[in-house]
């Protein structure tokens, strides 16, 4: 299964006072998956210096369903990564990674459950932690 490089509509911006220029408080959801976007591009970025402009290592995924997987990319060894900032309510996303025929990874707040290698959740701050090296 390969990503859509046509369907990349998504942007990460590398410095936190974006968030603030919004109207509001700034959605945590929104920067937890951006945190995980980042901590990819970095890890690619030190694996193969001078990628970071090229944008098809770090993508996003719309199955025919139309739900969408945060990142996916031809690097990530068959495994895509769900962004959830949330506790328990985390598995509803694991059956669209389930079912999307990559391994899958549900970067939630704290809930942490590596039981079914197919599809665990990771804390989001871990998953990044680790990501970053």
């Amino acid at each position: 299964m390969r990503p859509k490089l046509n369907a990349q509509a998504k942007a990460y911006f590398t410095d936190p006072v974006y968030a603030r220029l919004g109207p509001g408080t700034p959605d945590a959801s929104v920067l937890s998956q951006q945190q995980i976007g980042m901590a990819l591009l970095r890890n690619f970025e030190r694996a193969h210096p001078g990628s970071y402009p090229e944008f098809d290592r770090v993508l996003h995924h719309r199955t025919a369903t139309r739900k969408e997987i945060d990142f996916v990319g031809p690097e990530f060894g068959g495994v895509a990564i769900e962004s959830k900032y949330v506790d328990g309510r985390w598995r509803r996303e694991a059956q669209t990674l389930a079912a999307s025929g990559w391994r899958g990874i549900v970067a939630t707040r704290t809930e942490l459950n590596v039981e079914d290698a197919g599809v665990m959740a990771v804390p989001a701050s871990m998953l990044a932690w680790l990501i970053d090296g």
